[in-house]
Formats: structure tokens, sequence, C-alpha cells
């Protein structure tokens, strides 16, 4: 997960990750954890609440707002 956010910092560009939901598993304060330890202000950590099939839904959905011209922090606010 750091490489990811640390290559996304050093690309310029921003990242968005939707985790598990936070009630079945510690992948949401583990990417907060590190997204923080990144360093960036181009790094996001959404909570999806869900499990595999909401999460997939609100994934093709921050896609879309991607495609669309959205930045992280709109899609952020949008999922």
């Amino acid at each position: 997960m750091m490489d990811l956010f640390e290559e996304a910092k050093e690309a310029g560009d921003e990242a968005v990750y939707i985790t598990l939901s936070s009630a079945l598993s510690g992948t949401y304060q583990s990417a907060v954890m590190t997204c923080e330890e990144a360093d960036s202000d181009a790094c996001f950590v959404i909570d999806s609440k869900n499990a595999t099939g909401g999460q997939r839904l609100l994934v093709e959905y921050a896609v879309r707002l991607r495609d669309e011209g959205c930045t992280a922090q709109e899609i952020v606010e949008r999922v």
C-alpha cells in the first residue's frame, strides 16, 4: 500500500483507496495510517462500509467520476 501511495505522490497523481468495511476488517485503519505516513495531501481513504458486492459498486462509481474529470477530493466527497 505504501508503495502505491508513494508512487502516486512522486508522479504528482492523487490516490483514492476504497477499503472493505472497517467493521469487517482492519484494512481501513491500516490504510489511513499508511496514508498519513506517506505524508501526502493527495492520498485519500474511504471506508466502503460494505462487503465485496457493495464495495465493487463504489469502486465503479469512483472510476466513473475519475473518468468525468473529478479530483480525488471530489470523488471522496461524492462516494
